[in-house]
């Protein structure tokens, strides 16, 4: 199991306009990415 890899990275924003009182339209409230894969060390 030392050849395979597994990465995810979260992020959540939010913004608001306080005059409005209403959110950004255009942030996006949750981004994630998730990696997976193989690596095989040569000799």
């Amino acid at each position: 199991m030392d050849d395979f890899f597994l990465k995810a990275d979260i992020a959540y924003v939010y913004a608001k306009n306080k005059d409005l009182k209403e959110s950004f339209p255009l942030t996006p409230p949750l981004t994630t990415k998730l990696d997976f894969g193989f690596e095989k060390k040569k000799f």
